[in-house]
């Protein structure tokens, strides 16, 4: 992450005439692109947690049942 957002203005070049309707439909575009990727992300790490403590669940439940 960027300890500082304007670093991402600073080397663009100065733009006259901008569409600044354009300019914001493309930055909520992308903040729903980046907002999809971190969901799926934190959805298959929850996923993965859940797994591993069924597993260890059933690992318990197998020791019981054999004892």
């Amino acid at each position: 992450r960027l300890k500082n957002p304007t670093e991402l203005l600073r080397d663009l070049p100065h733009i006259e005439n901008i569409d600044k309707k354009a300019l914001l439909d493309r930055l909520k575009k992308e903040v729903k692109a980046r907002q999809s990727v971190e969901m799926n992300e934190m959805h298959k790490e929850v996923r993965g947690g859940v797994a591993a403590h069924v597993q260890s669940a059933v690992d318990k439940l197998d020791q019981l049942i054999e004892e």
